[in-house]
């Protein structure tokens, strides 16, 4: 069986509009889950909550980034720490913003991939 690791990173602190954290719940409860699981797939669904504030962050001029930066953490760690070798990992968005802690991620667990 294949192992796939579904990670739910919900989030609309990166962006203007609001809705895209419900994006991974949708997408899984509209049939997802069930045509992944159809395909012979061994599911592990994780997801990235809300961490809180850092202060630190007050001063660098993005979109909530207090509470953007820690969660971008979250999903880094999540994806370099809970997710094996052996296993595929797919991230279900949110904004656009979670490309930075997903690519980061994939770019440091595989370095010639991006």
């Amino acid at each position: 069986m294949k192992k796939l690791h579904v990670v739910c990173a919900g989030t609309s602190e990166g962006s203007v509009n609001h809705g895209c954290e419900t994006a991974p719940e949708v997408l899984l409860e509209s049939g997802l889950r069930d045509a992944l699981a159809g395909d012979d797939w061994v599911l592990k669904i994780s997801e990235v909550s809300a961490v809180g504030e850092d202060k630190n962050y007050e001063d660098l001029g993005l979109r909530n980034a207090t509470t953007l930066l820690p969660w971008l953490q979250e999903l880094y760690r999540q994806l370099i720490g809970e997710t094996s070798y052996d296993e595929k990992t797919l991230v279900l968005g949110g904004d656009h913003s979670i490309g930075a802690g997903s690519l980061l991620a994939t770019k440091q667990r595989y370095p010639d991939a991006v």
